[in-house]
């Protein structure tokens, strides 16, 4: 059984360090640094040593960071920052094909568009777009009530799917509104729904190159 991650913000060290937090310190104040430490505490990045978790504890420790935030912390914009990095690492890692911090390579579908520009030019300028906007987790966490560490996990292992499309394409999600958001009338279960709204095709990409799940990344 998994032990259970304790974080404690006043008068507490920082993971991975031996500068302590001030005591009663608002938890606004160098948060940006506060959320780094926390991944690294979760991921089983201690100071200088690097000893990565396999993927499925380390998604469990940082569901369980934003749980406990949830759980303990002010809502606010610090928050809602640190709660967001800690999602999307976690739903990176529920791919169980996740090549590491390059999303470009964790991209399994393309659009024909990206494709074409990748065949004249492997440096392309794409973008690694998730299907489904990261954003919309945080939302949906925010919706969950007293949600289980279960109920978590279950969540950002429905944002993995990863598209490679083109800075034009991007472009016309932006000006659909389709940046953050799923189209109105989305019925919760066809991912690639952003872009036939507005026209994109997508297919698997022939330069996904699958990796046997070996544990640690």
């Amino acid at each position: 059984m998994a032990k259970p991650l304790r974080l404690e913000f006043a008068g507490a060290l920082y993971p991975g360090s031996s500068r302590p937090m001030a005591a009663r310190r608002p938890f606004h104040c160098d948060f940006a640094s506060i959320t780094r430490s926390l991944l690294s505490f979760a991921l089983g990045i201690i100071g200088e040593t690097c000893m990565r978790v396999d993927n499925e504890t380390g998604i469990r420790n940082l569901c369980e960071v934003a749980l406990l935030i949830k759980k303990t912390m002010p809502v606010n914009a610090a928050t809602k920052f640190a709660i967001r990095t800690v999602l999307r690492e976690a739903i990176n890692k529920s791919n169980k094909e996740y090549k590491g911090n390059s999303n470009r390579k964790n991209c399994r579908y393309i659009s024909p568009s990206a494709e074409e520009e990748l065949t004249h030019n492997p440096n392309a300028s794409l973008i690694a777009d998730h299907a489904i906007p990261v954003s919309r987790s945080l939302r949906k966490f925010e919706e969950l009530k007293d949600s289980t560490l279960e109920e978590i996990i279950n969540l950002v292992s429905k944002y993995t799917v990863m598209v490679l499309i083109t800075q034009s394409e991007d472009k016309q999600l932006s000006n659909a509104g389709l940046v953050r958001s799923m189209p109105t009338d989305w019925d919760g279960i066809y991912v690639y729904a952003r872009y036939k709204h507005i026209g994109i095709n997508v297919k698997p990409n022939k330069s996904f190159k699958p990796t046997p799940e070996s544990g640690a990344v």
